[in-house]
């Protein structure tokens, strides 16, 4: 079973290319999952055109995602290990109320199409076997 958390881009692609190491959440990690635990992130087929449209945490951070049609929508893009769900956090990328913090991120080779969902969610078995089928030999 492998577990996924959708975010919608430039988000996800900041995970993986602007050290983007909080995923900010409005609830708390679920406390049946243990930390650490290791997800994979969807990118959602919806943008958040606030990202795009002002300098906001990349004026910040000084890295700029691609042009929005450049970016993988509705796919699985990568895993990454939450450690911890924080109320507050020094990173530039944290805002709250809740963060989870995210590391050691491996992008896959190739997104890999999948519908997201809401919350932390269980992907559909064709999608774990060709997610399985990419990571062979990224490191975990």
């Amino acid at each position: 079973m492998m577990l996924a958390l959708s975010t919608r881009q430039p988000s996800a692609w900041a995970v993986f290319h602007a050290e983007k190491g909080i995923e900010n959440r409005r609830w708390p990690w679920p406390h049946e999952l243990p930390l650490p635990c290791r997800i994979l992130i969807h990118a959602s087929s919806a943008l958040n055109e606030y990202d795009f449209g002002s300098a906001g945490i990349f004026g910040i951070t000084g890295q700029w995602p691609p042009r929005a049609e450049a970016l993988p929508l509705g796919a699985i893009v990568g895993a990454v290990t939450v450690s911890d769900c924080v109320v507050d956090h020094d990173s530039p990328w944290f805002a709250g109320p809740f963060g989870f913090v995210l590391e050691t991120p491996a992008l896959l080779p190739r997104p890999v199409p999948c519908r997201g969902q809401r919350g932390i969610w269980e992907i559909p078995a064709d999608v774990e076997r060709e997610v399985r089928e990419l990571a062979r030999g990224l490191r975990q």
